[in-house]
């Protein structure tokens, strides 16, 4: 799994929309206080979303205070988005009620071919205090998938590549 492209606004000092693109190897440079460091907690800040939470990643960063820019207006979104390429396979067990003709169960099974995937969240801050709300949470999932019976066949690099998104929208 790689990340290959990552979108920020209004994160530390992140002001407009920054699109980067990564490859294998990724060097930064630029003169002092130009955001390196902020792009490198960029990172631990996702980490940290994804394996303990949000208000946890948060609270590490040292608050609110310290994730939002403090030259933005306190009404604009703090937006994090980022493609990963993936080319995974999922094994998914198929149900099946039927038996074979020797009486026992048919195993079956799915396979389906993860590609890439795209992952955007957005924080509102509240106009006092330091509280936030997640106003865009959203997953989108390119995958092709293999309903082939025959043992042994995998996807065929020809089929039909799919998609579905995952929306979360706070109520």
């Amino acid at each position: 799994m790689a990340i290959t492209k990552i979108s920020i606004s209004n994160f530390k000092s992140f002001q407009d929309t920054q699109e980067i693109e990564l490859g294998k190897l990724n060097l930064l440079l630029g003169a002092n206080a130009s955001g390196k460091s902020n792009f490198v907690q960029l990172f631990q800040f996702l980490r940290d979303v994804a394996t303990h939470g949000l208000e946890y990643a948060i609270s590490v960063q040292g608050g609110v205070e310290y994730i939002k820019n403090v030259v933005v207006k306190s009404s604009a979104n703090c937006t994090f988005k980022f493609a990963m390429d993936l080319d995974e396979f999922w094994v998914i067990p198929r149900v099946s009620f039927g038996s074979r003709p020797s009486g026992r169960r048919e195993r079956a099974y799915n396979r389906m071919r993860i590609h890439n995937a795209e992952c955007r969240f957005s924080i509102k801050f509240n106009q006092r205090g330091n509280g936030y709300n997640v106003v865009e949470d959203m997953v989108k999932i390119i995958y092709s998938a293999d309903d082939s019976r025959e043992k042994g066949r995998g996807v065929d690099q020809n089929s039909m590549k799919s998609g579905c998104d995952i929306t979360n929208s706070p109520v």
